[in-house]
């Protein structure tokens, strides 16, 4: 893998990210400008499930299919590690489904929640699932054009409907979610229409029985070892909405939110390219033994992700003001507060991240549940403790904290998990 290649998937994945980025920068206007930050987080709060049981249920399992893929299709078996990697995905979906009408429509009556919300929270899952399952293999096989087409395309569909439900029907939270569905259910057809899917025959494909036990053992492989790391760092990311609401109530949390969603995508942009173009870059050079790419490849995102997580950073503190002017309404005016908190928590995260990357791809998933565990458990005690004394610059003060131990342990174990490898390689 050359560099020139490199960049020129930086490049694609890239423009996807900012395409998106920009799609969701504006969504969050419309939200600013037709819910009350009440609204704002009893939709947060809704849409925060699908997301937690998309990267509990399913998020091992994407890692595994964007780790092991390629390597699979270079020798032909592309069909069938479609083929059973998507039953294994349509599996855990059923199971998902069930879960959600049995607990979430008790859960719906006991907090007089509309009884639509379990429906919804498992529309949005699906569509969610469709479209990443598909983004992660168009990245395995480095299609990156598709991948950007897939981010951008996605965004802007989920804006141009919530915008549309919302501007004509009642500026409600259930409004804002029933067109975000919407927008995503359609562009997933567009996608599955006009682009190629990998591994796609319309022949029903029988796979032999060896082929589904080595591709399900891969798989497995990453994924089952990640279940409890997925699981601590999503309640990590996505529980602090839930905490805010319990101590300061929805209005504090749709505020937090929209701060933390704020700085988040841009940066969530960042992470996103540098695994969808260094990890599979990463995966080759480990599996052909290649250890001065290990290297370049290693300080190459470190550079990459900590030098402009850093200038972002910086950007957040001196324009705090003006961005939330433009991008917000006067309603969540004081959003601005905290935006320079969040971004240096979410740069720490980011670099944090980086070294998961490698100990993953190195084969070691156990040390991404420690340092998961350590950033977790530090994030969601300091979060509690903080935010009842200090309110929510105190929940922002829990994530730095807990972001700066989880960078920490995750250098630690890296430097371990590496020096195991090199001792492999002697």
């Amino acid at each position: 893998m050359s560099i020139r290649y490199s960049y020129s998937d930086i490049v694609w994945v890239g423009a996807g990210q900012v395409l998106s980025a920009f799609a969701m920068l504006a969504m969050m206007k419309v939200w600013s400008i037709y819910l009350e930050p009440n609204d704002l987080g009893l939709m947060a709060l809704i849409v925060g499930i699908a997301s937690i049981l998309l990267g509990i249920s399913f998020g091992p399992l994407f890692h595994g299919i964007f780790i092991f893929y390629n390597e699979h299709a270079v020798n032909g078996n592309a069909h069938s590690f479609r083929a059973v990697s998507s039953s294994i995905i349509k599996r855990r979906g059923i199971s998902a489904a069930i879960l959600i009408g049995v607990v979430g429509y008790p859960i719906s009556w006991y907090f007089g929640l509309h009884w639509s919300t379990p429906i919804l929270v498992a529309g949005l899952l699906a569509v969610d699932v469709i479209r990443v399952f598909e983004q992660r293999l168009f990245a395995a096989s480095r299609r990156h054009r598709d991948v950007a087409m897939v981010a951008a395309g996605d965004a802007f569909f989920r804006l141009c409907f919530v915008w549309i439900f919302l501007h004509t029907l009642q500026h409600s939270p259930y409004t804002a979610i029933v067109g975000n569905q919407f927008g995503a259910f359609l562009f997933v057809v567009v996608m599955r229409i006009s682009l190629r899917l990998e591994g796609y025959t319309v022949k029903r494909h029988v796979v032999p029985l060896e082929i589904q036990g080595e591709i399900t053992n891969a798989i497995c492989h990453i994924a089952k070892p990640l279940l409890p790391s997925m699981v601590l760092a999503n309640l990590t990311e996505m529980g602090n909405r839930y905490i805010i609401t319990a101590i300061l109530g929805l209005h504090a949390a749709g505020l937090f939110v929209v701060g933390y969603g704020f700085v988040k995508r841009p940066y969530g942009m960042l992470n996103n390219i540098g695994e969808m173009t260094m990890v599979p870059g990463l995966r080759w050079a480990v599996t052909n033994g290649s250890a001065g790419d290990i290297v370049r490849s290693r300080r190459f995102s470190i550079m990459f992700i900590s030098s402009i997580s850093i200038i972002g950073a910086l950007l957040f503190f001196v324009l705090r003001d003006p961005l939330v002017t433009i991008f917000l309404s006067g309603k969540y005016a004081d959003v601005s507060e905290i935006l320079f908190g969040l971004a240096v928590a979410i740069t720490l995260f980011n670099v944090a991240n980086v070294f998961n990357w490698f100990s993953l791809t190195l084969g070691d998933s156990r040390v991404v549940l420690l340092n998961n565990v350590v950033g977790s458990i530090t994030t969601v005690v300091l979060t509690i403790v903080l935010c009842l004394m200090y309110g929510l610059i105190g929940t922002v003060w829990a994530l730095i904290i807990g972001y700066s131990m989880q960078l920490v342990t995750s250098i630690f174990t890296y430097q371990a998990c590496k020096r195991r490898y090199q001792l492999a390689q002697v």
